[in-house]
């Protein structure tokens, strides 16, 4: 089974939480929000996660690396993040 994480954005909705890391990288209870994620996809069967990427994304992939909880990760950058939306992303991952 297959996931894809829209992860390009700013965040900018979220001021300073943001100013130096992506959304996914915010921690809740000592780990990363997309730590979180990908324990619950991996409890679940999940093997292959697509994850577009722009913001800050050398930290996503320094987290991740090319597997993480066992599950195939594959980037796809958007580097246009900064003046597009999550349809952009999603037409990039396609």
């Amino acid at each position: 089974m297959q996931a894809m994480i829209l992860a390009a954005g700013m965040g900018k909705r979220l001021g300073d939480l943001t100013k130096d890391n992506t959304k996914c990288m915010l921690e809740v209870n000592g780990k990363t929000l997309i730590e979180q994620s990908f324990e619950k996809m991996s409890q679940v069967g999940v093997t292959r996660c697509i994850m577009v990427v722009g913001y800050k994304q050398e930290n996503v992939r320094l987290l991740l690396g090319d597997c993480f909880k066992e599950i195939e990760v594959v980037y796809v950058e958007n580097p246009v993040y900064a003046t597009t939306n999550n349809i952009y992303s999603l037409y990039l991952a396609k």
